[in-house]
Parts: structure tokens; sequence; C-alpha cells
């Protein structure tokens, strides 16, 4: 990101947190003509009165697809009325054919319509699934540190929110749908997309002793801890981490993060100047998640030219182009990790081509609005 992009960016940051206090925002928003097939998409609705380059579109994908499924949903015909999903003052009048919900209040919206196709977009797997796995994982690292921990929970939804839909669309592949099998509703998932403002980095520096952690929260369904345990009894080895870090990592890792050969490097926009002086040093992302929809970290890290190594959980089918974890137990990503390091020069380059190719062309904007398209009309 340029110099004076970012200074825009920020200055829009606080622009937008000083709006969160105002009456009229988030922004209630109408799209297409005036149809007889009428819309209710909740979600997020401010990005719908943003330009299509407004800088704040790269704090997160979910930003720039609002605003995407919005537009897509007034293309096939419906008059779409879009409301955030914090607007917890909304209450529909309309008759709506159609309504697309995501978030907790989109689930007492549902309640409250009749005789309307209701979709709930979930941008997970199963809540009770997800908090299952997530569960396990706070189990193992108590074990491992022999101490009580306080355990966060990715998901309150229960089955009962989820029956006031008629079917379920996920970000994701086959492997994030099947963790909706216990609902016995129609369940679609569709592809997510890299931000595409990430630059490809080729670089003769990178070293495939450097490995990139990307997450917002939520560390322990990503597996920081795992890394940063595996990371701190191998000095060799690289991590860099992008993301702000909570309590819960700083206060029980707080020698591990102290490791010389464990980077924090905070919150970073992935089309930012850091990033890319990131990537060139570095040849892999990791991430050990337990619980995903299809991660969007990966898919950018992809763009970016990095070799990714994840899970199945991750959601993202990687058409040979690295590596998947498939036992998260210290010891054999280790063993994964240091086979990683041995790659050689050709190998890094075929492998960070090849990512590159496989998002322009499974995971890209339009096979996303195709999904959506597909999504809509399946009726």
């Amino acid at each position: 990101m340029g110099f004076t992009r970012k200074i825009v960016s920020k200055f829009k940051d606080v622009l937008e947190k000083y709006k969160q206090t105002k009456v009229g925002h988030p922004p209630r928003v109408s799209l297409g003509l005036d149809n007889t097939k009428k819309c209710l998409f909740v979600y997020l609705s401010s990005p719908l009165t943003w330009k299509t380059n407004d800088p704040r579109l790269d704090w997160h994908e979910n930003l720039r697809q609002s605003k995407q499924i919005a537009e897509t949903l007034a293309s096939n015909g419906y008059q779409t009325d879009v409301i955030d999903l914090n607007d917890t003052n909304f209450t529909p009048e309309k008759k709506y054919d159609l309504f697309v919900g995501h978030g907790w209040h989109a689930i007492h919206t549902a309640k409250k319509l009749n005789n309307c196709r209701k979709i709930c977009l979930a941008t997970g797997q199963y809540g009770p699934h997800a908090n299952q796995q997530v569960l396990k994982r706070y189990k193992e690292l108590a074990e491992r540190q022999n101490k009580k921990i306080k355990t966060v929970l990715p998901s309150k939804l229960k089955k009962p929110d989820y029956e006031a839909f008629d079917e379920i669309v996920c970000f994701g592949n086959e492997i994030t749908v099947e963790t909706f099998k216990p609902l016995n509703m129609p369940t679609y998932g569709f592809p997510n997309y890299a931000n595409p403002n990430i630059r490809f980095v080729e670089s003769s520096e990178k070293d495939s002793k450097h490995f990139i952690y990307m997450a917002a929260s939520r560390h322990i369904l990503k597996g920081l801890d795992l890394l940063l345990e595996i990371f701190a009894n191998n000095s060799s080895w690289h991590l860099h981490i992008c993301g702000r870090l909570n309590s819960e990592i700083n206060n029980n890792f707080q020698e591990h993060l102290a490791c010389r050969n464990i980077h924090q490097h905070g919150y970073l926009t992935m089309a930012s100047n850091t990033f890319t002086k990131i990537c060139k040093k570095s040849m892999f992302y990791i991430s050990p998640s337990c619980s995903d929809g299809m991660q969007g970290t990966t898919l950018n890290a992809m763009a970016a030219g990095l070799i990714p190594i994840i899970t199945k959980d991750a959601g993202v089918k990687l058409f040979g182009c690295g590596y998947i974890i498939e036992n998260v137990s210290i010891s054999a990503l280790t063993k994964q990790i240091n086979q990683c390091t041995t790659i050689d020069n050709n190998t890094q380059k075929t492998l960070s081509n090849l990512s590159l190719e496989i998002v322009n062309k499974h995971y890209n904007p339009k096979n996303f609005s195709d999904a959506w398209e597909k999504i809509i009309n399946i009726h």
C-alpha cells in the first residue's frame, strides 16, 4: 500500500469509528430496481456506500464480498435491502421473497419472516462442530502446560438457531459443508478469494526456514500455541506473526514470544509494503487451524507467492501447490516443518508460481459471483 493510500486508510478508519457512534450508522442501503422480487440481505452494509477503490476494502475480504453479494442479488432481479448485522434496531416491514442473513440478529429476523426463502450465510464451520474442535485444542494445551486455561469458544450458535432458516450457504469446500450435516438441511459452499491488491513477491532472499502465520484473533483455534512451542525449541527456524496478539497468548507464552527467532509484526494489511518485505524473506505460510470456512489468509498468502502448509479444516483445496497437515501433534508438526526446511530453490519457485496460478484459477471474484448466482437461482 502506497504512503498516501495508507494515510487515507488510517484517516477513514478513525472516521468510521466516529460514525459508529452517530445516528444513521451503520447505513441501510437499497440496490436494484423496484421489482416484484424483494430481498433482505443482512451482513455488512457500510461497503455499499464506498467507492470501488476505497482503501477500507483492504481491511478484510468480507467487506469487499458483502458488497459483491448485494450487487449479485440485485443483478439477478431482486430489489435488495442491505442491513448491517449490527443494526439491532431494524425490524422488517416489507414482504420479502428472499432473505440472506449472517449473525445473531439475522436469526431473530428470520423468525419474523413468513412465506420467504431464508438462507443462513455462514462464514465458518457449523457452530457446535467448531466448538468441539476448539474444546479439544484447549484441553490439549492445558495438559501440555499443566494448568487451567480459560476456554474461548468461536460460536454461540446452536442447532435450533440454524433451524430458523431453510438453507445454509457457507464459505468453504466439501470439508466445511460436511460439518453442517447434523442439520439435515440443504447446504452449499462457495469459494473465498484473495485480496486483489496483493502483490506476488519474487525474491532471491527467500529462506526455507522462514514461516509466516497470519490471524486477527482466535489464535488457539488457528494453532499459534502449537507453533510457538515448536519454534521456541528450534532456534534456527523463524516464525513471523502477522496479527494482533490477545492477552490469552501474551499471558501464557511470554517466554516463547521473547525468543529471537519469533518475530511479532502486529496487524498488517495484506497489500502493505511491510507485508511484502516479510514475504521477501519467507517461503511458507503455515496454519494448523482446527476450524475455518475457507481461510482467506491462506489465499492471500498464496497470492503473494507463499507456499501454504495448512490443515484440511482451513477449507482450501491446494491442487498440489502446498502441503496438508495430516497430524496436528507437536511431534508430527515439527517433523513436517523440518521436511519443508529442506526444500530446494527449484521446487520453491515451482510451488510459489503454482500457488498464484491456483488462486487466480479457482479462488477469484468471478468464481465467487458465479457461485452466488447458482445459489440464488437454485429454486
